[in-house]
Parts: structure tokens; sequence; C-alpha cells
């Protein structure tokens, strides 16, 4: 019996125990230790020193195998204290698919140089820091090579159906991770079921999970392609919580993404993204559930986190931040992010906007004030509002003109064409615009018009199509009191960060 079986016949008796009544419970139990429960009563202040990637510039690739292998637990846990980290989250397996620890059933990162997971737990746990391991479960490119039958290919994103033997491969990981590491729990990213080109094994997927003979592709719906991708999601989500909650009942596990809050026994939830009214209007929807909400504030380029931590509605929250390290495995020193002005952290690329948005972070996580820079006010800033639709809680009109970057207006659900409207309170001459578009890469928003109120009637004074990620539009100055975005063609809902007027 080769390795990779042996790794699958401990994973499969796992899962079987797991299922057993007695064995499972939906969400983590109080951890044993004082300081723990302790630790858990205060807001999640969490960072990640991210090894899946190498950046150059904007340039964001896959870290290959042993690229940080020299990375020094003692530094890291150093790091992560002087920023006042009270939960570091690290790594399992990464992307590449290697361990990030030694003496387990996956092989670990060419050339690791200690054993690298289980000593960031022991010095964490000394420093009474929470310690969370990491799970991409889309894109695994270890276990893609070597089960090429099981994978659309090993590109940089998520390339893997979640067939049983992969799962069975993941349970089989985390268990000997609970044991051997002695970590606190868990980040499963990239939680979705890769599905379309009807392998052979997600054919025997579907009669699995569907119940019924695998038909032809071309009669399958999308209605039932997604079922099939949901059910996937759920049965590797149970089995890996099954197997977690066996080994260590108090192990917490959170999914990245707030639209897995349908998950039974979810402990925390991640929203990746820095748009903190999402995060607002999920937290109306908990309706007494045991879920935490952890916002990110780091690691995007489109954002300005002084923003958020500046306001102090906000201090209660639990937040994180990832960040891909510099050449020695980590960011820059804790005091070269608090021994200079905020406004010195320029932000140019992806390197210097992270760092921009780690040196608020950790004046928050310590303690210190954060200033906010508002780079985005105008005329317009929390002027009173208007627009054709939103597409519910979280996502209202003024978040437009709130000169935050994090906080955006959507319109109704499957819109294509909306408006936005600000009355600016007295007649003002202006002569530019600024539309910071939300998920750009979307292309959602095609035709457009700035418009004011003249003489009983809107009139356009800047056209344009194809709005990107962010516009910077002058024309001719115009004194007006009311200003509207009108937007004309859409191809799916339109949903902005910001709409900001000017003299």
């Amino acid at each position: 019996m080769n390795k990779t079986m042996i790794i699958l016949a401990t994973a499969l008796f796992s899962l079987a125990a797991a299922a057993a009544p007695e064995a499972t419970g939906l969400w983590a139990k109080p951890p044993k230790e004082a300081w723990k429960a302790e630790s858990l009563k205060q807001p999640v202040r969490a960072f990640c020193v991210d090894f899946n990637w190498q950046i150059q510039g904007n340039n964001l690739w896959f870290a290959a195998p042993g690229h940080w292998a020299d990375a020094d637990p003692a530094a890291q846990v150093k790091w992560c204290k002087e920023a006042g980290v009270n939960c570091i989250q690290t790594f399992v397996l990464s992307c590449n698919g290697y361990a990030w620890y030694k003496g387990g059933p996956i092989p670990e990162q060419p050339g690791l140089k200690s054993d690298f997971l289980t000593e960031v737990v022991r010095l964490g746990h000394q420093e009474k820091m929470l310690v969370m391991g990491y799970y991409c479960i889309g894109a695994n490119t270890l276990w893609g090579k070597n089960h090429p039958d099981q994978s659309y290919g090993t590109p940089s994103g998520m390339h893997l159906p979640l067939t049983k033997d992969y799962v069975a491969y993941l349970c089989a990981s985390v268990e000997d991770a609970l044991k051997k590491t002695d970590v606190d729990g868990f980040m499963l990213d990239w939680m979705s079921n890769v599905s379309g080109q009807w392998l052979d094994c997600e054919k025997t997927m579907y009669a699995e999970l569907m119940g019924v003979p695998f038909p032809a592709a071309d009669k399958i719906t999308g209605a039932d392609k997604a079922k099939f991708d949901q059910k996937a999601v759920e049965r590797c989500w149970t089995s890996i919580r099954d197997t977690a909650r066996r080994v260590k009942p108090e192990c917490i596990l959170w999914p990245n993404g707030l639209h897995h809050l349908s998950l039974e026994g979810t402990d925390w939830l991640l929203n990746e993204g820095p748009d903190v009214n999402t995060t607002a209007a999920v937290r109306q929807q908990l309706n007494g559930r045991p879920i935490r909400l952890i916002q990110n504030q780091v690691g995007w380029v489109n954002h300005d986190a002084r923003k958020v931590f500046s306001k102090t509605k906000y201090a209660s929250w639990d937040f994180y931040g990832f960040a891909a390290p510099y050449d020695n495995g980590l960011p820059l020193p804790v005091a070269d992010y608090l021994g200079k002005p905020m406004d010195e952290f320029k932000g140019i690329d992806r390197m210097t906007i992270n760092d921009r948005n780690i040196a608020a972070l950790v004046r928050f996580y310590t303690g210190r004030e954060v200033k906010s820079q508002n780079l985005n006010t105008g005329l317009a800033t929390d002027k009173p509002a208007k627009v054709s639709g939103t597409w519910g809680a979280g996502y209202e009109a003024e978040n437009a003109f709130d000169g935050d970057s994090s906080t955006r207006w959507g319109a109704e659900p499957n819109a294509h064409s909306a408006w936005l409207e600000v009355d600016l309170g007295k007649p003002a001459k202006i002569r530019r615009a600024v539309i910071e578009n939300a998920y750009p890469e979307l292309k959602r928003i095609r035709k457009f018009a700035i418009e004011t109120w003249q003489d009983g009637q809107w009139k356009p004074c800047y056209q344009g199509e194809n709005l990107g990620e962010k516009l910077e539009a002058t024309f001719d100055p115009v004194t007006a009191r009311r200003v509207r975005l009108n937007i004309t063609e859409a191809t799916d809902t339109p949903t902005l960060w910001e709409f900001q007027v000017f003299e």
C-alpha cells in the first residue's frame, strides 16, 4: 500500500468515526486552558504572514515549494506580539500543497528549516496567543499533480473537485496536525467545488451527492450544477468539521467567505474583503447563532484601513490582516510602522499599500490612535443622498458619499440601470468627479452619465462607457446643487465604493 493510500485509508476510518453520533458537536467547546477562555472574551486581533504568495510590485504568484522554508518561528511570534496580535494565523498546508510541520502524512515544504507550525504554536502559547492553521481547499498543487484525474490542472487558482479521496486526504491532515502541533483551529480558504468539465471523478460525485446516475453533460442545468457544487462543499465542510471536533472538541473552524454563513457549526466567519458594511449586514442575520464575524483590513489594494480603524464604532469588532512577506519572511519591523507618521506610508503598489494598512492595523491593535485620512472627501461627503434602489441593509446610498472606500452602495438585485443622487445643500461650482467602482473586474457598468439638475431637468456634464476601477472625470465648470450619477446600462447590479464631486 503506497503512502497516499495509507493516508486515505486512515482518513476514511476517521470519517466513519466522525460520523458516529457521540463523536461530533456542531460548535467548538470551550477551551480547557483558562488563558484561552479569557482571550476568547476579547476582540480577535489576528494576522497572517502569507507564505502562499511571492509579490513583485503588483504581480502576485503562488510561492514555489520551499520558497519560504527558512522562515523563523521565533521571529514570526515576536513580530506578532509587538504588533498587538492575539491570534496568529499561519499554515498547515500552503496552496502548493506542502505541509508546514515535520513528520506528518503530507510532505513538508522542501528544505523546511524548522518544525515551523509546531514551534509557532509552542511559542505563541507561551505568549498567550492563539495560533490558527490554514488550508486552501480548492487549490492544492501537490494533490493535483499526484492525482491528475481529479484535477483541472494546477494553475494559480482553484482547480479541484471535492472528491471523497481529496476530502479524506484533508481530514487525515487535520487529524494529524491537531495531534502533533496542538494548533487551536483552522481557517478554510477557497472552499468551493470546481466542476463543469465532468471528469470521471465528477460523474461519480454526481451520483453520490445527487442520488441519481450522472446524466449526459448537456442535460445538466445551471440549477443542477449549483446544487451539486453546494452539496460538494457541504460534504467537505461536514467531514472536516466532524474530524476536528472528534480529535479536539475545542478546535475553532473559520471558513473564508460570508456566503458560508449557512454551514452548520461555523465558529468564526471571515470577510476577507475590506467592505465593513457587508459584514454589518450579515451581523443582523445571525439571530443568536454563536458565530464571530472576522473583518479583514489588510491585504488588498483598493482601500485605506485608516478609515475603518479611526472609527470608535469598530473598536469591539474582530479583525484580521494578511500580507505577503518581504525577503526575510516578515513585514517591516513593527518599530518602523509605529516610528513615522501615517502620511509617510504613501502606498503606491501592493506591498507599500499593505505597509500603509499594516501601520494602521498595528496602531489599532496596540491601542494607539489612528487618524483618518479622508482622501475621498469632496463636496458631496456626508450630504443627503437618494438612489433608485438598494441591495439591502448595509448598502445604503450614504455609503457612496462617506469618504470611505471600504463601504459601498449597491443597487437593487438584478438591476441593469440605476441612479445615485446627492444634494450638496447649496449651489456649488463643480468641474471634477471621482467614481470608485466596486469589483471592476466584473465589468458591470457599461454606460453612464454625470448629470446636474438645471432648469427643472437633468443635464449631462460628462458621459462615459465601461467604468473601470477608478474614474477621475473633468468637465466644463457647472454650478448646481443636485448632482447624480445615472447608470443607463449595466450587465448586473451596479455597486460603488464612492462618488464624489469637487470644485
